[in-house]
């Protein structure tokens, strides 16, 4: 069963059809109905002994007639149950039953408007007689004015049913016009000198609260929560929260016996859940003044509550052609209009009217209705002032519309509009605008020779389809300074966009410079709340200052999302756009978005705060931007800072403090409670000056994550001479961890100098997938004077990672200091120290005791080769300085006498050891337990770019220089050497690296995931077109690999999809592989399985190569890894009917008698 919302009109029937689903298919169904009618008059006894009033409830299988004979909301409440009893015993019951289901009716009467429907009980005790006039008096108010009221000896003992008539003059002369808030409210009066003698405590419900919106065919209820079953008792807002559905109007006063209360109950109810409930306890004295003692309200919208015709009801006369009247006190703003200064005025505007060149006109204190559809536009030259009256009384201007809304003020290029809502000592926004399609709309002209001027202070924007627009215009002048962007009613609820949900606050399209929250100082800050997006940029310039997101939200998904604060599109090659802000942001999916050809810089935000997704998300696409990301404090985060694209030029991330140890985390997919990645997605060797230094991050389960970002700065600036390292900290102290955490992890990063950092957590411990340093096929880096305490593995060096040099790291309280891990091993540089002066590099380990290891693993490429250690001191364990205890034979120790200087900065590319680093890769004696066909490809690609990096690797001047010019020379006119020259190309001229990249013809896997990975880069990625299910398909398949299959591809599909990947660990000591806990990381031995058709629509079949295997076990998961389905077998082909399931990516991981297993990824596509 679900809510179906109905409107119907009085006495008219209407059946109710319900249906259990979930039933198991063998019930047999029965429902319980509680239509809670207004038929007769209130019972004067409890049917319920819980003290609820079920007003014609009965037991039904069939359709139910209902009929409701007065005007109203009223809710249905149902249960189904299954009439079977399913005890195993004679003893047992076992009944099957729904929830409660609440079902909303309004019961419209199209003859009335401008009634209000309510339903109230109260529930007391008296000492004495029953008497009519106890003395306390339950109460209803609009504003200040008393609309209803009753004593509560008066009304009976069940729910009264209440209708008032608000077409009344005291009512609507109490009508707030200016913006204030208006708000109808119940509330318990007690006159002066009663006490428990009198009564003993009373509590008054109220419940089903309705009033319509005028003119509205559905019966549209303006009380935004009348059900009482939108709120939780959690949500009842204090005096201060007008905000809330439900607030409490006044503190409630303090009798002896205890201050009364203010609570969305469920002790009593007309219908459904919940009411409101109002409380006083038993007081031996409830005061000796008269007063209102306790007090619930809600805000009322009043422009949906009056018509056009109330404002202004023209009468024509001949003597009199602009004779009316209104029933609110205004009048109309005749015409033509005279440019003049109004003050304290009431107008009703009912056509649109323009302020020419040399013309102002000015507003203090005014409230303008306007009717559907008028607008106001501000021509070159022309002055339009809007402003609060500071004389007592201060009097606050309001422009709004009648029924539908009105278009709002269009300021041309040189117009001016100055609105000012401030008053000194206030605190208030003294100006608003609401009810406009757009509020202020700047179109901008081709010329460019004029500008407009808008000066906003303290100005409500509310319940605007946009608040800002505006496009082909420079606002560089603008002053826009404590202004409140909000959406109140969340929906807008005005014709033409009535059931619209607001997109954007501020809206640019093409605007040179936008200056928001920074010029006038004043006390108040911009604050953007209600909609999906505070600030939509599109090729435009901004700077946002002093201003608050919160609680944006998102309601075009379902359920409704937070929203983003500010989010910046720029498609454009030219001109580059820029983005600079320093503001707040809090509970939103994301804080700032960008997206394109946008210089960027954020620096100095008071927080980030509760963002469910990420903080700052720069998406640079192929242009070469600067972007700073400094000084801001990130808290409670799921990804902090990302910043992605397929160049990256000039990022600097620093003195940033990121804070997620209150982080509840909520996300379990990739990067889930991560400090800061920067991630690359081409195979080009564009990545300049990206430095990331001098942050604090804390409890971030992955501290920074960076993808293919060569020479990235980790800790130091690019030029190598600054000291300034990360400090990641954890609190880990449950293990073993039941998921990876790492506090800098590289992939594919070549050249990144990562130096003067400090990783550590509060507990020691033996996790392997804890890891201080993580470095993961990254050649050649530079791993500088980082501290590491307390982490499971200190550095991590996974597969190739060329002569990477570690240099006066401080390892202390580790399981395993250094691991050279892999399928293969791992490499690092075969001489740590220098092998010219005999001097050590000054690593220290402070090493606990067995089994804990400083060195583990093994070297890729060959079980003969060993590291030359060199070292100060004896060749011992005890020794702090020494490399012992190592795994196996895997370490050549080298005691020596001194230690080389100025390590910290030291990023120079000593000559390496020719022969024992690239030797056996040239001379082909290199051997590999798995996979070794691309084994040798990847050593042999990865041996060759290094000697186009550094040739001093070729030539030596000696015998072996011909064996390695001849390598060179065969690699560099291979596909090899073909790719290199497209990576070198692809930058500055893609076309030329598209036709190199299209003219290889590919020899292995590798090559083609490859060449297919660049023409999508060239022709999709690279300027920002979206990829198809096609393409997904394909980066999921090299996904379901690993880089040793798949090569650099692995990597760059990973950025693509913003994937999590982490490779298989292999552990000597411990004997057996440690899996990653995601599906991707499982090795897969290529070309023994194929799967068709892809994409499929009702069958895919998998097919074993061998004709003597057998496929024995079929798994099917979705895109993100769990697994759907697990199917034995015995057969070289086997077919699943995949016909049920929804379109999208899948996994099948098979399983063959041999021991092959493999997994492919294949689309349903229908």
């Amino acid at each position: 069963m679900g809510i179906i919302p109905l409107a119907i009109k009085p006495a008219s029937r209407f059946d109710l059809t319900l249906n259990m689903t979930n039933n198991g298919g063998s019930a047999t169904p029965r429902y319980i109905v509680r239509s809670n009618p207004n038929n007769g008059d209130p019972l004067d006894n409890n049917i319920s002994g819980l003290n609820f009033h079920f007003d014609d409830e009965f037991i039904t299988d069939a359709p139910v007639p209902i009929v409701y004979d007065k005007p109203g909301l009223y809710g249905i409440d149902v249960m189904g149950f299954d009439v079977n009893d399913y005890g195993s015993t004679s003893e047992e019951y076992h009944f099957n039953a729904s929830a409660w289901e609440h079902i909303p009716v309004i019961v419209v009467d199209p003859s009335e408007e401008q009634m209000l429907y309510f339903n109230i009980r109260d529930s007391y005790l008296l000492n004495g007689a029953a008497s009519t006039t106890v003395g306390v008096r339950k109460q209803a108010y609009f504003n200040d004015e008393i609309i209803w009221q009753e004593d509560i000896g008066k009304g009976g003992d069940g729910w009264e049913y209440i209708a008032v008539d608000l077409d009344q003059t005291f009512i609507k002369n109490s009508i707030k016009t200016d913006g204030s808030p208006n708000i109808l409210s119940f509330s318990i009066f007690v006159e002066a000198g009663l006490d428990d003698y009198d009564f003993r405590g009373l509590n008054v419900w109220i419940d089903d609260i309705y009033m319509k919106k005028f003119g509205s065919a559905t019966g549209d209820n303006l009380i935004k929560d009348g059900s009482i079953e939108i709120s939780r008792p959690e949500d009842l807002g204090t005096t201060s929260q007008l905000d809330k559905n439900w607030f409490e109007k006044s503190t409630p006063a303090s009798p002896a016996g205890g201050a009364g209360d203010v609570s969305i109950a469920i002790s009593d109810r007309k219908s459904g859940a919940h009411s409101l409930a109002l409380t006083i306890p038993s007081s031996g004295s409830y005061g000796i003044v008269a007063a209102e003692v306790i007090s619930v309200g809600t805000q009322i919208n009043f422009t949906d509550l009056l018509s056009c015709y109330d404002y202004w009801t023209p009468e024509y006369h001949e003597s009199l052609p602009n004779g009316g009247y209104s029933k609110v006190g205004f009048e109309p703003f005749l015409f033509p209009v005279t440019m003049t200064t109004y003050t304290k005025e009431k107008f009703y505007v009912g056509s649109s009217f323009t302020i020419g060149n040399s013309e102002t006109l000015t507003f203090t204190g005014c409230d303008l209705v306007f009717e559907p559809g008028v607008e106001i536009t501000i021509e070159n030259g022309g002055t339009l002032i809007i402003n609060a009256d500071v004389n007592n009384p201060i009097t606050r201007s309001h422009l709004f519309s009648c029924d539908e809304m009105w278009k709002g003020i269009i300021v041309e290029d040189g117009g001016i509009l100055n609105i000012d809502g401030f008053i000194t000592g206030s605190g208030l926004r003294n100006c608003k605008i609401s009810d406009a399609e757009t509020a202020i709309y700047c179109p901008g002209n081709s010329s460019g020779t004029d500008v407009p001027t808008l000066t906003l202070m303290a100005v409500d924007f509310s319940n605007n389809l946009i608040s800002i627009g505006a496009e082909n215009v420079d606002l560089g002048i603008a002053d826009i300074v404590g202004c409140n962007f909000n959406a109140t009613s969340g929906m807008l609820t005005k014709i033409p966009h009535e059931g619209v949900y607001p997109q954007n606050h501020i809206k640019l399209e093409n605007v040179s410079e936008f200056l928001i929250g920074t010029g006038t100082s004043i006390n108040l800050l911009n604050e953007f709340s209600g909609v999906q997006m505070g600030i939509f940029a599109k090729e435009s310039s901004l700077i946002v200052n002093g201003s608050e997101f919160d609680n944006l939200i998102n309601y075009s998904v379902s359920p409704p999302q937070k929203g983003i604060g500010i989010n910046a599109q720029n498609g454009s090659s030219n001109p580059i756009c820029t983005l600079e802000v320093s503001s707040r942001f809090r509970n939103l999916h994301r804080g700032i978005v960008t997206r394109g050809n946008i210089d960027v810089n954020i620096h100095n935000c008071v927080y980030f705060r509760d963002i469910d997704e990420t903080a700052i998300s720069i998406n640079g696409l192929g242009n070469t931007n600067t972007i700073n990301i400094s000084d801001n404090l990130i808290e409670r985060t799921n990804i902090g800072i990302r910043v992605s694209g397929s160049r990256l030029y000039s990022v600097t991330i620093s003195t940033n403090v990121l804070d997620n140890s209150d982080f509840l985390e909520t996300n379990s997919g990739s990067f889930h409670n991560t400090g800061i990645t920067v991630q690359k997605w081409s195979s080009s060797l564009f990545a300049t000056d990206v430095e990331i230094f001098d942050n604090i991050i804390t409890d971030c389960r992955i501290g920074i994550h960076a993808n293919n970002v060569s020479a990235i700065n980790i800790g130091t600036d690019a030029a190598g001479t600054l000291s300034a390292g990360n400090t990641i900290e954890f609190d880990k102290t449950t293990f073993p961890l039941n998921d990876f955490h790492q506090g800098i992890w590289l992939q594919n990063c070549a050249g990144a100098k990562v130096a003067n950092n400090s990783v550590f957590n509060s507990t020691e411990n033996e996790d392997l997938n804890f890891r201080g340093l993580d470095i993961e096929t990254s050649a050649d880096c530079f791993l500088n004077c980082n501290t590491i305490n307390k982490i499971g593995v200190g550095i991590n060096i996974f597969d190739n990672c060329g002569t990477t040099k570690l240099r006066s790291n401080t390892l202390s309280n580790f399981f395993t200091g250094v691991w050279l891990n892999g399928p293969n091993g791992a490499s690092i540089d075969v001489d740590q120290g220098d092998a010219a002066s005999q001097e050590s590099w000054g690593n220290v380990w402070n090493w606990l005791a067995p089994p804990s290891l400083k060195v583990d693993g093994s070297l890729l490429g060959s079980s003969l080769s060993k590291i030359n250690w060199y070292h100060e001191g004896a060749d011992a364990s005890i020794n702090s300085l020494s490399p012992r205890p190592w795994n196996a034979n895997i370490v050549q120790p080298e005691p020596v006498t001194s230690t080389s200087g100025s390590l910290c900065t030291s990023f120079f590319r000593t000559t390496p050891n020719r022969q024992d680093n690239f030797g056996p890769v040239v001379g082909d004696s290199a051997t590999y337990s798995e996979s070794e066909d691309l084994s040798r490809y990847l050593a042999s690609q990865n041996s060759y770019i290094a000697m186009k990096n550094d040739s001093t690797i070729i030539y030596r001047s000696d015998s072996l220089d011909t064996d390695f010019e001849s390598f060179f020379l065969r690699m560099d006119s291979s596909n090899v050497g073909k790719f290199q020259k497209v990576r070198e190309l692809s930058d500055n001229w893609p076309d030329s690296a598209k036709v190199i990249n299209y003219s290889i013809a590919d020899s292995n896997d590798i090559e083609y995931n490859l060449k297919t990975f660049n023409s999508l880069y060239f022709d999709k990625l690279i300027d920002g077109t979206a990829i198809n299910l096609t393409d997904s398909t394909f980066l999921e398949g090299i996904l379901s690999g690993s880089y040793l299959t798949d090569g650099e591809s692995f990597y760059y599909a990973a950025a693509v999809q913003f994937r999590e990947m982490h490779p298989t660990s292999y552990s000597a000591r411990i004997g057996t592989n440690i899996h990653s806990i995601t599906l991707e990381q499982t090795p897969i031995l290529t070309n023994s399985i194929k799967i068709f058709p892809n994409p499929a629509k009702s069958i895919i079949k998998v097919e074993v190569s061998d004709a003597d295997d057998k496929i024995i076990l079929v798994e099917l998961y979705a895109s993100l890894g769990n697994l759907i389905l697990s199917k034995s077998c015995n057969t070289t082909l086997y077919e699943m009917d995949v016909q049920s399931y929804k379109e999208g990516i899948y996994k099948i991981r098979v399983f063959t008698k041999s021991g092959y297993s493999d997994t492919k990824s294949f689309s349903i596509v229908r």
